[in-house]
């Protein structure tokens, strides 16, 4: 047996046929809601399921996609070379169907920079995201140590065998596409001395407190949901606060606390290298909140931050609020000395 897959995007459902081109017989058909408000691939998914329950779990040989939707589905086309690369995307988008609203090709130019709308930045337990309305610069910052990853793709490549950051890029257009691209590598301390190169673009952005602003700021749109605070210097993660509705005002406290921390600079950034900057308890924040949809519902949101000594106004919130005493405070302090040394504490 031969099994194919074949799928068709339509504007309401998401057909799929199994067939066998060996037997030329149909396996099974299934269809689920085509999820264009979210993820098209996650009405694929829930339609795969509903396949696999009717034919049993196939190897399929080869699987052949098209869109039925009235207007076509919308795509994002990419390439390196405008008549080659990016047409050929194009073609074979509108092939199956698409309609195309952006065509990107080799570097951005102005023009495409001003389609973007947001830029996020993760790594490791960093999230943050820059909005162009509210801090273009930034947006325009991250872009340029974007080109400047892609520049120099060969070192990168080496250096990603002694991977310390695991960097995830994903700017968000103006017509709601998502585009992301993810880079693993090493910071080379021996070009931080160049401003062009992405080690120094790297070390100056980490270094920002604009980062840490960005990080812990919940937007207009968004509520706090719940903030759950553990300390791991025991080894297993002693919840010091889990809120809830009965604490929601020392979830407030504590994360106007912690943004005000943010706002003086007061949290360092990440590490750029190992060993670099400031070291933090073996304390984490995580933060939840959840936003207002254009289109109805919440969306909802994560990040997490660690504590450090220099977060004089989260450490004493956290006395204020009984949730740690002071020989808890000191022996956080000890355990940085006996790991670290004296200058861990500044």
């Amino acid at each position: 047996m031969r099994p194919v897959l074949l799928i068709d995007f339509g504007s309401t459902y998401t057909k799929l046929t199994a067939v066998d081109l060996d037997g030329e017989a149909l396996l099974g058909t299934a269809a689920a809601y085509t999820t264009v408000q979210t993820d098209i691939s996650d009405g694929l998914r829930e339609g795969l399921a509903r396949l696999e329950e009717r034919t049993g779990k196939l190897d399929y040989l080869q699987t052949y996609a098209c869109s039925s939707a009235a207007g076509g589905l919308r795509m994002i086309a990419s390439g390196l070379v405008p008549e080659l690369t990016s047409e050929a995307a194009k073609l074979a988008s509108l092939g199956a169907g698409a309609k195309i609203v952006g065509l990107y090709s080799f570097e951005l130019t102005e023009d495409d920079l001003e389609d973007i709308q947001a830029v996020s930045i993760a790594d490791m337990d960093l999230r943050a995201t820059y909005f162009t309305e509210d801090d273009r610069e930034m947006v325009e910052r991250i872009v340029r140590l974007h080109r400047a990853l892609l520049s120099d793709k060969e070192l990168l490549r080496r250096e990603a065998y002694g991977d310390y950051h695991c960097l995830l890029l994903t700017y968000t257009l103006k017509n709601g596409t998502a585009l992301s691209r993810v880079y693993r590598f090493s910071v080379q301390e021996d070009r931080l001395d160049d401003p062009a190169s992405w080690s120094a673009q790297v070390a100056a952005l980490y270094r920002d407190p604009a980062l840490a602003v960005s990080q812990v700021t919940i937007p207009d749109n968004g509520t706090l949901t719940s903030i759950f605070a553990y300390d791991f210097a025991n080894g297993y993660g002693e919840e010091l606060l889990e809120s809830s509705e009965a604490q929601s005002s020392s979830a407030k406290v504590l994360y106007d606390a912690i943004l005000q921390d943010a706002r003086e600079g007061n949290i360092p950034g990440p590490p750029v290298f190992p060993g670099d900057g400031e070291y933090p308890y073996d304390v984490r924040f995580e933060i939840e909140y959840r936003t207002v949809e254009e289109r109805g519902g919440y969306q909802h949101h994560y990040d997490a931050i660690q504590l450090y000594p220099s977060m004089e106004h989260t450490i004493g919130t956290l006395l204020d609020l009984e949730l740690v005493t002071e020989a808890r405070v000191e022996l956080w302090n000890q355990a940085l000395v006996e790991q670290y040394g004296e200058d861990a504490l500044g």
